[in-house]
């Protein structure tokens, strides 16, 4: 059987354009003519993009962090953050862990690198997981951003977990 394009689901936060750029917008999208889309991969070039990134090289360490960082948001969890205790109703799983992995790759890729690193994972952090959370009434009622509770969830979990000794001990 053929292989099914993966798919990366994020959420990217845009803000409301100002007046100048909505008059840009209106004349470039209500007028006539306009230029017509070109394709810029075919199947072939993203097939091979996707299988560039599976291909980049995250050490075990790093899994694991991602792995924390998400179980984190998980109120239930036993090293859940205080703000996902506190705002959460329904944290990440399986499918935001893959995306901050896969969105690692990718950010290391495009930096030219063939291996991920924490600051790769930082990055992809809010928009693989922003969306992924579900605030509970208490949340909902404060007015808490889910990027908060990212941002919370990630200064919580270690890069170090606590059961590793450090170097010269």
């Amino acid at each position: 059987p053929e292989a099914q394009l993966d798919r990366f689901f994020f959420k990217i936060v845009i803000t409301e354009p100002d007046e100048a750029e909505l008059v840009a917008i209106l004349g470039a999208t209500t007028g006539g003519g306009g230029a017509e889309p070109s394709p810029v991969l075919d199947r072939d070039g993203i097939v091979s993009l996707r299988d560039a990134v599976r291909a980049v090289v995250i050490a075990e360490p790093l899994v694991q962090h991602a792995a924390r960082v998400v179980r984190a948001t998980q109120p239930d969890a036993p090293d859940a953050s205080d703000d996902a205790k506190r705002f959460v109703r329904y944290g990440a799983g399986v499918r935001g862990a893959q995306t901050l992995v896969l969105a690692a790759k990718a950010w290391a890729l495009l930096d030219g690198r063939t291996h991920v690193s924490f600051a790769d994972l930082e990055r992809a952090a809010l928009p693989a997981l922003r969306h992924r959370l579900v605030l509970n009434f208490e949340g909902e009622a404060e007015g808490v951003a889910t990027d908060d509770v990212v941002r919370g969830t990630w200064k919580h979990v270690p890069t170090v977990p606590d059961d590793v000794a450090p170097l010269g001990a």
